[in-house]
C-alpha cells in the first residue's frame, strides 16, 4: 500500500511539468514553427492570452542563480576587456559643421574661390 501511495505522490509530481499554452506558443516561435504558434495562439482563449500578455504561465530558459552567474561571468569579461582598450583609445578627429560650409564651398580645392 505504500508503494501505490509514494508511486502516486511520484506521479503526481510529474503531472504539474505540463506546459502551458502561453509556453507552448513561445516555444514553437523560438523553434520558427510560425504555424504552430499560430494555431496555438488561435485555441488559446481570452483568458490565456491576457495571461501572456502579463507574462503568466511562462518558464524562464535559466534559474534565477544561474542567470546572475551568468550576469558575473559577463560584467567581469567586459571589465577586463574595458582595461585593455582604455589604454589604447583615441579620440577621433573633429570634423567640420554646416557653419564652415561657405568656407569650403569657396576653397580652390573644391573648385570654387574669387574669379578673375
Amino acid at each position: 500500500m505504500a508503494l501505490v501511495i509514494a508511486l502516486g505522490i511520484a506521479l503526481g509530481g510529474c503531472s504539474h511539468q505540463a506546459k502551458t499554452p502561453q509556453q507552448q506558443f513561445l516555444e514553437a516561435l523560438k523553434r520558427g514553427n510560425s504555424a504552430q504558434a499560430s494555431q496555438i495562439w488561435l485555441q488559446m482563449g481570452p483568458e490565456e492570452r491576457v495571461k501572456f500578455e502579463r507574462g503568466q504561465g511562462l518558464q524562464p530558459a535559466q534559474s534565477p542563480k544561474q542567470m546572475k552567474q551568468e550576469v558575473m561571468r559577463r560584467a567581469m569579461e567586459e571589465s577586463a576587456d574595458d582595461g585593455s582598450d582604455a589604454q589604447s583609445s583615441t579620440t577621433p578627429a573633429t570634423g567640420g559643421s554646416l557653419g564652415d560650409l561657405p568656407r569650403y564651398l569657396n576653397s580652390p580645392q573644391a573648385g570654387g574661390g574669387a574669379s578673375p
